[in-house]
């Protein structure tokens, strides 16, 4: 049963219950494993994975030094064969570092044997947007949008979902930031005449502040050189009276709450 070469090499001589180890590393997956460790053509051991309760933290070297973003720019060039280059490069090496980011994963046969809750229950789910794409949203926006009017300091961002109308998500953004206000405190210190006296000593008091706006997410699908081209959805945008918005990833942010926001930005509907 036991397997001392993957047991040191994937690092498995710390585990703390046998039953669970042995259900999910079957003599199949320490073998699939231990090849995607020693696999050349991979990335190697450069992957954490640490099993805590029903929870599989995966962490990888790799991912860490890896930009995901998707920005048709950088693959710009006066070279037609350039570009194209940059292109494939760009996704090849996506391609490659997200599939080994789930190598551990697949390598496991019993998550291959496991149908996610909405397949089973055919549920659906309550947003189009997850949490992480509507802070990424936000934050490829100007943060001054939403910084409180007294803001002295950086402002965070954080998203929370209100409603879902059609394709579209309604997402109220808080921004916390700081006020500052100037302080001067009177510290009695001795002399060299054998006298106490008063010195000031200024400093500035940090005050929590939070602001709130109200943002519409939508997927139209569009790369960013053809939303940017695109007069009819730029002419929307002038009638909403939007002035602050985002595209990436093909999903426009817009700080608004217009309720017919969901319908005039349809770009399929008179198709």
């Amino acid at each position: 049963m036991g397997n001392e070469e993957f047991d040191v090499l994937f690092g498995a001589l710390d585990r703390d219950n046998e039953v669970q180890f042995r259900l999910l590393f079957t003599p199949l997956a320490q073998k699939n494993l231990l090849a995607l460790i020693k696999d050349a053509d991979g990335y190697g051991d450069d992957f954490t994975m640490v099993k805590s309760g029903c929870l599989n933290y995966i962490s990888s070297q790799h991912s860490s030094d890896w930009d995901p973003d998707t920005d048709g720019a950088q693959f710009y060039s006066y070279s037609h064969d350039i570009a194209r280059q940059n292109f494939i490069n760009f996704n090849v090496a996506y391609f490659r570092s997200l599939y080994f980011d789930f190598a551990p994963l697949l390598s496991i046969p019993l998550y291959q044997q496991q149908k996610p809750h909405e397949y089973i229950y055919k549920d659906f789910y309550d947003r189009n947007y997850t949490r992480h794409e509507t802070e990424y949203a936000v934050n490829n926006m100007n943060v001054a949008a939403f910084a409180p009017p007294e803001a002295k300091t950086t402002t965070i961002l954080k998203t929370h979902f209100m409603a879902t109308e059609g394709k579209s998500d309604k997402v109220c953004v808080t921004a916390y930031s700081y006020r500052t206000v100037d302080r001067v405190d009177f510290i009695p210190v001795l002399g060299g005449d054998g006298n106490f006296h008063n010195v000031p000593v200024p400093w500035v008091e940090y005050i929590p502040i939070s602001n709130e706006r109200t943002v519409m997410l939508k997927e139209l699908g569009l790369s960013g050189r053809s939303f940017g081209e695109n007069s009819e959805l730029k002419e929307k945008l002038k009638n909403h009276g939007i002035e602050k918005y985002s595209y990436r990833h093909g999903i426009l942010c817009c700080i608004t709450d217009d309720s017919d926001f969901d319908s005039d930005f349809d770009i399929n509907k008179n198709k």
